[in-house]
């Protein structure tokens, strides 16, 4: 991104919480709100840098050449600390996240209590694929983290790997949560699984046709297994996307990864 591109992005997000229809959905409110956050310091460089600039453009106009020295002394340093922030800048900091376990032995529920038990304060952490009450061998969480501070995404995406607790083994992958990312309606296909068991939660089917995404929601309410589910979907649509120009592409890479990463 370049100085411009950032005072758009900023001026966005500004525009999108002045809309009240925003904050009907108090998380994607807190999302944006986090995200404005998060660009502010990008923001006001850039904002002096695009100032510092037209004095400059204006200093050589009149001929003011001690005056436009220093000026283009002053847009240098400014560019450099501008490419140096956004060097370090992953743009989904501010982002909670989707974490799927996949067990490689024993099973994925250690693991995912493991998460729920080791939240952080204000955090959420909430089974987007059924009840946590047995052994399983893939479970997927979502983690959302509290009012103030960073994103979960920012706390958590260096836990992307292989953990080992003993001989037990899982595979984490930790996705940015999109929770303003759309699928083209089209390109989905929503099916609801049947069961013989009368006490059994509802399983909604979320297929996103042209990637072959694919994703369960489980929960006793139906339009929750249905969000859960589209949630994984954005979730790993979003990734799909990422190139290796992102900062979060090379956290994503390393789950991938046969080394133990974490160890409990």
């Amino acid at each position: 991104m370049d100085e411009r591109e950032i005072i758009a992005e900023y001026a966005a997000l500004d525009a999108r919480l002045c809309d009240p229809a925003v904050h009907r959905d108090h998380g994607l409110a807190r999302l944006l709100r986090r995200r404005r956050d998060h660009l502010r310091p990008l923001y006001e460089t850039a904002v002096h840098l695009r100032s510092t600039r037209d004095d400059l453009t204006a200093a050589r106009e009149l001929e003011w050449h001690s005056e436009a020295a220093a000026l283009a002394a002053r847009s240098a340093a400014l560019q450099d600390a501008l490419s140096a922030r956004l060097a370090g800048w992953d743009r989904y900091d501010p982002n909670d996240v989707v974490l799927f376990i996949d067990a490689v032995s024993d099973d994925a529920l250690w693991l995912a209590r493991h998460y729920q038990a080791a939240a952080r304060p204000g955090w959420r952490v909430t089974p987007l694929d059924g009840r946590l009450d047995a052994p399983r061998p893939h479970a997927v969480l979502g983690i959302t983290a509290g009012e103030g501070g960073p994103g979960a995404w920012a706390a958590l995406k260096t836990d992307n790997g292989l953990h080992a607790k003993g001989r037990a083994l899982a595979r984490v992958t930790v996705l940015p949560d999109v929770p303003d990312a759309t699928a083209d309606p089209g390109a989905l296909t929503i099916g609801l699984l049947c069961t013989r068991d009368p006490g059994a939660p509802t399983t909604i089917r979320v297929d996103h046709t042209p990637s072959g995404i694919a994703a369960f929601g489980v929960n006793e309410d139906q339009r929750r297994a249905r969000a859960d589910a589209l949630r994984q979907v954005h979730a790993r649509l979003a990734a799909a996307a990422l190139t290796p120009a992102d900062p979060a592409y090379h956290h994503i890479a390393s789950a991938r990864s046969g080394e133990v990463t974490r160890t409990h």
